[in-house]
């Protein structure tokens, strides 16, 4: 179950507080008995202190339970139900909302024919499974929430060509789980779309509308597809792009659920004085790694490589990383990997994500490698949106299938921990990835050099850290090593 964002009232640990689990009965009225807990960033959840719970209730208005009483109380005007694509419990007096797992169709239809339905919060919540009674703890609050309504909607994992990308295996997506959505340019785009005019959306509109259901009320971060449409190239700007877009999201995110599941409702216009800042992607160190790693990949591919032909690229892009960019890149290694060393089912994951063509390079085509990098920068960056404290687990949405296939190749995963320290770092400022190796039957016999190479990269990183500390790779240089790039790819000739 997930929630509306409420950071937990706690001076030492940062967290919110969500629901773990909900009890659906049948009394004088519909009820539903939900159990809170703390969930700290990053971690499973923990039961909530009482004092926790009793200041997160004050803070909320939330009214304490009074047994029988509360059970035949009038619907409250703030509080409201409403069904599809989950069970969605909510005020309208402050930015709240729990997202709980939807009932079955006995207990919806007795929501709707009493008109509403009685929500019991509280901890220590207890049931008796043979008679089917919930056990309601002293501190417990309760409200009665007015039904507003039932909606035939997927889910995100449902809705068409939508791809739904956790930060790592180990820790999957569970739609029922504390999430925040960070959107890929292409969604954002369609957003803007569904708000301007959702005629261009075609065949899609309703995929859209279903996103945005589904968005309603969640936790929803635009900022680097605002980024990407500020900025479409290095050297371009484009601010309208991204006011409108950001303008769209504004006016869709507060809408309810039935204004967005409203037909007739008409396609908003744009306000032309609408301001505000928006930095472009290029301001960030980490897309001009990825954008000058992938215009040398560019430099090092021709269509028709033969198998020794990809091992000299291989080879000599890992040893560009090492010389002239001096990073450990382990994303762009891994892209590099899937294209020449890889067997053909990582090969067409990289083709896909990379969009290569034959044929001179021109300026458009460094519109296009700009536009892989910032996918790149976006699954390289996915952790590091994991590090903000009022964050939850972060997932990326996107409508983009080369994108989406990349988490199967490159996960973030915990800090190094002893392998830092051995090397003596502060284990807290050193990340890692986990990536996977499948190599072609062909190459096989590249294994124990591609061991040599990650270990050489894996050494220049400890030895840069030891050097370097904490301080940022210099933005100006990498500026110019992509300038330079950009000079030797537009000379490339396939």
């Amino acid at each position: 179950m997930t929630g509306g964002r409420t950071r937990v009232p706690d001076d030492h640990r940062q967290g919110h507080v969500w629901p773990i689990a909900a009890l659906t009965g049948l009394d004088e009225r519909p009820i539903v008995a939900v159990e809170m807990a703390f969930y700290p960033i990053g971690r499973p959840p923990e039961p909530l202190a009482d004092q926790s719970w009793t200041k997160y209730r004050e803070e909320l208005g939330l009214t304490p339970f009074a047994g029988a009483a509360s059970l035949r109380a009038a619907p409250d005007d703030i509080w409201q139900v409403e069904f599809g694509p989950h069970m969605h419990v909510s005020s309208t007096a402050r930015p709240y909302e729990i997202t709980l797992p939807h009932p079955d169709a006995e207990w919806e239809e007795a929501v709707r024919a009493h008109g509403s339905c009685v929500v019991v919060f509280g901890t220590g919540l207890g049931s008796d499974e043979e008679t089917g009674a919930v056990g309601i703890s002293s501190n417990a609050a309760a409200v009665t929430a007015k039904y507003a309504g039932s909606r035939s909607v997927p889910t995100l994992l449902e809705i068409p060509g939508l791809q739904v990308v956790p930060v790592n295996s180990l820790r999957p997506y569970d739609q029922m789980r504390p999430t925040t959505y960070v959107l890929d340019a292409d969604v954002l785009i369609a957003i803007e779309r569904f708000c301007f005019s959702p005629h261009k959306l075609g065949a899609s509109r309703d995929a859209v509308r279903h996103l945005m259901v589904n968005l309603v009320g969640r936790d929803v971060l635009p900022g680097p597809a605002l980024a990407q449409l500020h900025q479409p190239s290095r050297t371009t700007t484009n601010p309208r792009a991204a006011l409108q877009a950001l303008a769209a999201f504004e006016m869709l995110m507060p809408l309810s659920r039935a204004e967005v599941m409203d037909e007739k409702r008409e396609p908003a216009i744009f306000d032309e004085t609408f301001e505000r800042h928006v930095v472009g992607v290029g301001e960030f160190p980490q897309m001009l790694v990825m954008y000058a790693g992938v215009l040398r990949l560019r430099q090092l591919w021709h269509p028709s490589q033969t198998l020794p032909e990809r091992v000299e690229s291989f080879e000599a892009f890992i040893q560009w990383v090492r010389d002239e960019l001096r990073l450990n890149a382990g994303l762009l290694v891994q892209v590099a990997f899937n294209l020449w060393i890889a067997d053909e089912s990582a090969n067409r994951q990289a083709s896909r994500l990379l969009r290569f063509h034959a044929g001179d390079v021109s300026d458009e085509t460094l519109r296009q490698l700009w536009g892989t990098a910032c996918d790149l920068a976006l699954v390289a960056g996915h952790a590091d949106v994991m590090q903000v404290a009022d964050v939850a687990d972060a997932v990326i949405l996107t409508f983009d299938l080369g994108l989406a296939g990349m988490r199967g190749f490159f996960e973030h995963v915990d800090e190094l921990g002893e392998a830092a320290s051995a090397a003596g770092l502060d284990p807290s400022h050193v990340g890692n990835a986990r990536v996977k190796l499948d190599f072609h039957p062909a190459l096989e016999y590249m294994k124990p050099r591609v061991r040599e190479l990650a270990a050489d990269l894996h050494s220049d990183m400890f030895a840069r850290r030891v050097d370097r500390g904490t301080v940022a790779y210099p933005r100006a240089d990498l500026v110019a090593i992509a300038e330079r790039e950009e000079r030797l790819v537009l000379e490339t000739h396939d």
